[in-house]
């Protein structure tokens, strides 16, 4: 696929934590090919160690001019694909990250109110009708938690609004080869829409 606008894809996923050795975050982007990263304009791959520290180091190396930031986190409850619509000035978990730490109700921006509300740029509405058209199951989510996958997305969009967080569920659930069918598709119609006024105005 050409993509005409010269947009490149910043993709990440989230390695092993906790009882949850074979992440299908991490998995997906890992197994990408050569073939398909150039195709799909996919600039950077990177599994982030679960810890605020890596996802931090990870933002501060990304190129984020033209870049459309997809990131990919695990929902071990989840039946079907999640897109989630914000992110949320909050860091508030009680389990332990990859390093053992552990960070209860703080500001992600000190200079915002607690749990205020950041969106994407992009039209999340219009992608997930987009990839329900094509046969999968997804949801529109305004809860992305308040670990390490919201301070993600907070941090990603403040960067660069043409953000998007996904939500996957374990391949148990969904098989892998769905997934990565899925994770395709997807880039593939950011990459479609990407400067067009479809891809604007989230909702």
């Amino acid at each position: 696929m050409q993509n005409n606008n010269y947009k490149h894809i910043n993709l990440s996923g989230f390695g092993e934590w906790g009882k949850t050795e074979r992440n299908p975050s991490a998995l997906l982007i890992q197994q990408l090919s050569p073939q398909q990263q150039q195709e799909f304009t996919i600039e950077s791959i990177k599994v982030l160690k679960v810890t605020k520290e890596a996802c931090d180091e990870y933002l501060s190396q990304i190129d984020n001019k033209n870049a459309i930031n997809v990131h990919i986190g695990l929902f071990n409850e989840l039946q079907n694909f999640q897109l989630e619509m914000c992110a949320y000035n909050k860091l508030d978990y009680e389990l332990s990250d990859f390093n053992g730490c552990k960070i209860r109700r703080v500001k992600i921006d000190q200079e915002i109110d607690m749990d205020e509300q950041i969106k994407s740029s992009l039209n999340i509405t219009q992608i997930i009708s987009q990839l329900q058209q094509l046969g999968y199951q997804v949801n529109k989510s305004y809860n992305p938690g308040r670990f390490l996958c919201n301070y993600l997305y907070y941090q990603s969009l403040k960067q660069n609004p043409q953000t998007i967080f996904i939500h996957v569920p374990q391949y148990q659930t969904i098989s892998e080869e769905q997934q990565m069918k899925f994770l395709l598709d997807l880039i593939q119609i950011l990459l479609k829409i990407s400067n067009t006024s479809d891809i604007q105005k989230n909702n």
